[in-house]
């Protein structure tokens, strides 16, 4: 009776909790520096539309990186704590209403879904996504809503055209803060018409939910096309992060590496320009695609190579778990020092213990952290065939979405870019459900096991 309870108000007050983890995270990840350097990027394409879109105002000279989303916001505010505490609304509004599209269409049961109220309190790895303020964070958020709008399509249901339009507004807002959030619209609108079965309305409905998405993105294609002469619907960086991915292959024949300065990159950009550029200007990036493709065509194994040892990475080391340990270690070699300090937690626990205090806690929370995102994220994987047998049996269309949403980022990281804990973030909330979904499947067998093996020895 008492479990019960305690599960009914874990239903009930899941938002508060989960509020309340997101103010801690948001506090001790103020000093994180993952990314700080993009920060510069975001101030130039604040002072571009303030000048009327003059990319000569640029100070970096990179008008076209990255997308200009959070050049937007800036105009509202450039006070970062005001930022991240905008990107925590938002991620817990995301939250609240993919579980309720999750119950409403029956993706799970009642326990199932307390289950999952209670553990999305605890998944920092959630929180320290939306704890720094860069754009990943909101088009991360802003694509969970807009999943979460469409849910009722996946199931034979009709979408109410505001409902129709507000997704598509959605979608196409995190398309101008993440490139990625606009190449993911065109897999949804192949989904969503193979749900409708290609009939006649649902094509005219998903055609005017493109339109719309591209309604929005209108303004950065126009802008890229006075500022390069053509007309671009993603960002200019394209082209190093596919080649720094063959950094994962430590003996490939170029000696690229996954620095951003990769000087091999920079080499190859004098070399064919005729002078140094930044790797994310239009016509560096223009160079890079072009090497990117003869390099896959002289040696094809080795992008294989690439791929898998990706792959492999993307498995293992889970999502983006926050800098926590810069909360009593901002300085240059806070890293280092929080991993000598874990060294030493090991080899002398309570010397260390007595000699770091309170910084102690803080290393555990940051433990915790990445456990739980890698956990969640390798889980996922080991469980993705019989969770999407199951969807597929059951008809769980959102669940199939929400898988496809895994491969999908799964697929994107693993051909273009290179692993990075950041990379992976945005797929975290449907890597959580995959979880929750493949536990049960496994309760469920081995209990149904242990029940006839119980009834084995009396037949």
């Amino acid at each position: 009776m008492l479990l019960k309870r305690a599960m009914t108000w874990i239903a009930a007050w899941y938002l508060a909790g989960a509020a309340l983890v997101a103010c801690g995270c948001t506090v001790l990840n103020h000093n994180a520096r993952s990314q700080a350097g993009i920060w510069g990027y975001h101030e130039d394409f604040k002072r571009v539309i303030l000048a009327g879109f003059d990319p000569d105002v640029a100070t970096r000279g990179c008008p076209t990186f990255p997308m200009w989303g959070y050049g937007w916001l800036l105009l509202l505010s450039e006070n970062k704590v005001l930022l991240v505490l905008l990107q925590q609304a938002l991620a817990l509004l995301a939250v609240w209403l993919f579980i309720r599209a999750l119950q409403r269409n029956s993706i799970l049961s009642d326990r199932q879904v307390t289950i999952t109220k209670l553990l999305v309190v605890v998944a920092l790895p959630w929180y320290a996504l939306h704890s720094q303020a860069w754009p990943g964070s909101i088009a991360t958020s802003l694509v969970v809503i807009g999943l979460s709008l469409l849910a009722d399509l996946f199931h034979g249901r009709s979408v109410t055209l505001p409902r129709l339009i507000g997704s598509a507004a959605l979608f196409g807002l995190a398309a101008n803060f993440r490139a990625d959030a606009g190449v993911f619209t065109g897999v949804m609108a192949l989904v969503m018409l193979c749900y409708a079965r290609w009939r006649l309305p649902a094509i005219a409905k998903t055609a005017l939910w493109m339109v719309c998405i591209f309604g929005l993105l209108l303004p950065w294609v126009l802008y890229t096309k006075s500022v390069t002469g053509h007309f671009l619907l993603t960002t200019t960086n394209g082209g190093t992060v596919r080649l720094q991915g063959y950094g994962r292959v430590p003996d490939n024949p170029w000696g690229l590496t996954c620095d951003d300065n990769c000087p091999v990159i920079l080499g190859k950009i004098r070399a064919e320009l005729g002078y140094d550029a930044p790797p994310v200007t239009y016509e560096a990036d223009q160079v890079l695609k072009k090497w990117f493709r003869e390099l896959l065509r002289q040696e094809p194994g080795v992008f294989v190579r690439k791929c898998l040892a990706t792959f492999r990475r993307h498995v293992i080391a889970g999502v983006h778990s926050g800098e926590f340990y810069r909360f009593v270690w901002d300085r240059d070699d806070g890293h280092e020092k929080y991993l000598d300090v874990r060294a030493r937690l090991r080899t002398d626990p309570l010397t260390t213990v007595r000699a770091e205090g309170f910084a102690i806690l803080v290393l555990f929370v940051q433990l915790y952290s990445a456990l739980f995102g890698r956990v969640v994220v390798l889980l996922s994987f080991c469980l993705f065939v019989p969770v999407a047998v199951h969807a597929l049996r059951a008809r769980k269309g959102l669940l199939v979405v929400c898988l496809i949403a895994v491969a999908f980022r799964m697929a994107l990281i693993v051909v273009l870019a290179h692993p990075e804990s950041r990379y992976s973030s945005p797929a975290f909330l449907f890597h959580f459900l995959n979880c929750v979904v493949g536990a049960s499947l496994v309760g469920a067998f081995l209990r149904h096991a242990l029940s006839r093996f119980r009834e084995g020895p009396q037949g």
